[in-house]
């Protein structure tokens, strides 16, 4: 008869493309309830008996199966982000902070793209409810229009979390920047600099733009200003078409407002291509703060919406939601505006 030690390490090379729960409960002198526990990470379990446990499945080369897991513990660890264009950089760089926030928690994400209407995203929600995700958000105000039944309908099954949009229900938390004050800002720090011939630039209807559109109307009717808009193709060339159409010589345009910072881009091509300079002859703000602002010529006054911020809190409500806690229904951020040299020559 050899040795225990022998006989174990046998067993180990035996086992080690087979070995399975029951194999590390009788080696480590357990139950499988308790190697169970300690594979969820039950407090249950004393921190001795984890530990022994933990070793003999290394010893064992014993690897959890996720989808083994997922069945006891009632949970894959998995949020869906859905949204409505990838493409666009604030949602592109908004996912990234959602994935690296929820991977600091254990949490792995998958993305998915919905048109921006309602029996696109209704199946898209429901297509995701029936692959039983953690926690769905859905990144951007294009999923807040109106009541959302189909929102409230699917958080019944799966919490969901909206980035800068607002659905009441139970379930449902909203995370928001305020972006009416934000267009106001922005129309304040031109009217501070002696701008009064402002235009306005948008590129949406989404109640994110309804938004912003009441701040620009509540600014220039404080500061007695004339309203003047134009409505643009999302994009830098959207933006630079739209002011070639709209933008009318007897307005003596020296301010211009946008709702992006694409759109901020495409005002400044365009104005720079027609021979005015920005910004002695006209100051040009943009919107979000991401990586257009700096790298366009003048760098870019954007008003900067707490992008970052914002996403990586949407995770955080999410999953402390998932957790047990209770975060609250919605959250507030107030923005603030970057001020660069398309809005200051000197």
């Amino acid at each position: 008869m050899g040795e225990p030690g022998h006989r174990t390490q046998m067993n180990t090379k035996r086992a080690k493309n087979t070995v399975n729960i029951y194999d590390v409960a009788k080696v480590a002198g357990v139950s499988s309830a308790t190697v169970s526990r300690v594979i969820n990470g039950s407090p249950k379990v004393k921190p001795e008996t984890v530990i022994h446990v933990q070793s003999v499945m290394n010893d064992l080369g014993f690897t959890p199966n996720v989808f083994a897991r997922s069945l006891q513990s009632n949970s894959m660890k998995v949020l869906a982000v859905l949204t409505v264009d990838i493409s666009d950089i604030y949602f592109s760089a908004a996912v990234q902070s959602i994935e690296s926030y929820a991977r600091r928690r254990g949490y792995d994400i998958q993305v998915g793209f919905a048109r921006d209407d309602k029996k696109d995203q209704t199946a898209r929600l429901r297509t995701l409810v029936e692959k039983r995700v953690d926690g769905i958000i859905l990144a951007g105000s294009a999923f807040a229009r109106g009541d959302n039944p189909y929102v409230q309908k699917a958080a019944k099954t799966t919490p969901i979390a909206i980035l800068n949009g607002k659905v009441d229900g139970d379930r449902i938390y909203s995370v928001l920047s305020d972006d009416a004050a934000g267009i106001e800002m922005a129309v304040d720090h031109l009217v501070g600099l002696g701008r009064r011939n402002l235009v306005y630039v948008q590129d949406s209807q989404n109640p994110a733009a309804i938004s912003k559109m009441r701040g620009y109307v509540r600014a220039v009717e404080k500061h007695g200003i004339e309203i003047r808009t134009i409505e643009a193709v999302p994009g830098v060339t959207g933006a630079y078409n739209a002011c070639g159409r709209g933008l009318d010589p007897a307005w003596h345009t020296d301010g211009i407002v946008c709702a992006e910072d694409p759109l901020a881009i495409g005002a400044i091509k365009y104005l720079t291509a027609n021979g005015r300079r920005v910004p002695e002859d006209v100051a040009v703000t943009g919107y979000d703060n991401l990586a257009f602002a700096t790298c366009s010529t003048p760098e870019l006054t954007s008003v900067d919406s707490c992008a970052e911020q914002m996403s990586e809190t949407v995770a955080r409500v999410l999953i402390e939601a998932l957790e047990g806690g209770s975060p609250a229904a919605l959250t507030h951020f107030v923005p603030s505006l970057a001020i660069r040299r398309s809005t200051h020559s000197d």
